[in-house]
């Protein structure tokens, strides 16, 4: 096993940013991240203030499984490319960040933070998971919008009288937010 290091340096390897003049398509969001993993087996020695190198194809063949899998259940993602020969795949859902490390030897770690910017609790970490592991808590993530109070019958119906009596249903709620 190898040693874990708490924390990692991942920085963007390009100093431009484009501006879309539109709103990208899923489509465009998925062609241009597959783009950025593939760029990771271009950088330059160095590219970090003196560290860093390129990914390895390896890595990065497993960073695209892991955003296509993710981006099935949460399709706002960003990639960052590890001084250490990591990849760093981040699944954003309103405040809950989902990172997931590709470490060099192929293994996968898990965090998942609950904040936004410094100021944020880390909810779960795990080290050498499995891709099942990893989609079951993208799962979770994935609906989130569904289970605010605007969707509750209560806040979306009224009943006039004569109407059809239906029964509640028997799946237990999980999480509700009310206003």
């Amino acid at each position: 096993m190898t040693e874990k290091h708490p924390y990692k340096v991942f920085a963007s390897h390009s100093d431009t940013w484009t501006i879309a003049s539109h709103e990208p398509s899923i489509e465009e969001l998925h062609d241009s991240i597959i783009e950025e993993l593939e760029s990771f087996s271009k950088l330059e020695e160095g590219w970090s203030y003196g560290e860093g190198g390129p990914i390895p194809f390896k890595v990065i063949e497993i960073a695209k499984k892991v955003y296509k899998v993710g981006s099935y259940h949460i399709n706002s993602v960003n990639v960052f490319p590890g001084t250490d020969g990591s990849i760093l795949v981040v699944f954003y859902k309103e405040d809950i960040s989902i990172e997931v490390v590709i470490n060099k030897d192929l293994s996968l770690d898990l965090t998942l933070e609950k904040g936004i910017g410094f100021d944020y609790n880390i909810l779960l970490e795990e080290y050498d998971v499995r891709l099942t592991r990893i989609e079951n808590i993208l799962r979770k993530y994935k609906n989130y919008e569904w289970m605010s109070s605007g969707f509750f019958t209560t806040d979306t119906m009224t009943r006039i009288p004569g109407d059809f009596e239906a029964s509640h249903s028997k799946t237990p709620q999980m999480m509700a937010e009310y206003p």
